[in-house]
């Protein structure tokens, strides 16, 4: 990780536009097709899938490596990770992260151990060493968007999704992904998507 004083950050005029700002969350929806990774749901659980390609789209984008510092300065993180929530066995919530795996077999091996070692332990997973990229599934309803919340104590990039739908021989996702302005605006944001769809094309095991 490294400081960036604000005056030589090239986003500094958003950031002293949005930081004050009552509401300075935005967020947009956009469609992804997943067919190509629902082809391999038999063998590979699809969250593991679209966590790994939501973490290696992510770890290409310049904005997803920044974060807000306590002082007027930005932290940049070499990488970048992903998070998501599993239900425990007490019926509770637990977050769980790993560090950026290159490689999705050693990113599926980690999600799988901490699955499990999260789910028995009931404990939560976070990393203070990597930017962070929030996911959330809610797999038993299909929406078009979701708004997301504003928290000022959770300022990351989140991304929600629900149950997948079918259009004849495609597997289509909304993804809803709520972001700070004052290092995301619409162009980042569609470059971001437009990424994401590639990555899901091009997965491979």
């Amino acid at each position: 990780m490294k400081i960036i004083d604000l005056d030589n950050f090239k986003y500094k005029n958003r950031v002293e536009r949005f930081r004050i700002a009552k509401n300075p969350m935005f967020t947009i929806t956009s469609k992804i097709d997943i067919t190509n990774l629902v082809k391999r749901k038999k063998k590979h659980k699809l969250n593991c899938m679209i966590c790994y390609c939501i973490q290696n789209a992510s770890q290409l984008i310049d904005n997803f490596h920044y974060d807000f510092n306590n002082d007027n300065s930005i932290k940049y993180f070499e990488n970048v990770y992903v998070n998501w929530i599993i239900e425990n066995k007490i019926g509770l919530h637990s977050y769980i992260g790993i560090p950026y795996q290159k490689t999705f077999s050693d990113f599926e091996k980690l999600y799988n151990f901490y699955n499990n070692v999260c789910y028995e332990n009931c404990e939560h997973i976070f990393l203070d060493n990597q930017a962070l990229v929030s996911t959330s599934a809610v797999v038993n309803r299909e929406f078009e968007s979701v708004s997301c919340g504003y928290t000022e104590d959770f300022l990351r990039p989140f991304m929600i999704w629900g149950k997948m739908h079918k259009n004849l021989f495609r597997y289509k996702l909304n993804i809803s992904f709520r972001f700070h302005h004052s290092f995301f605006d619409g162009k980042e944001v569609g470059q971001f998507f437009n990424l994401l769809q590639k990555t899901i094309n091009n997965f491979k095991e």
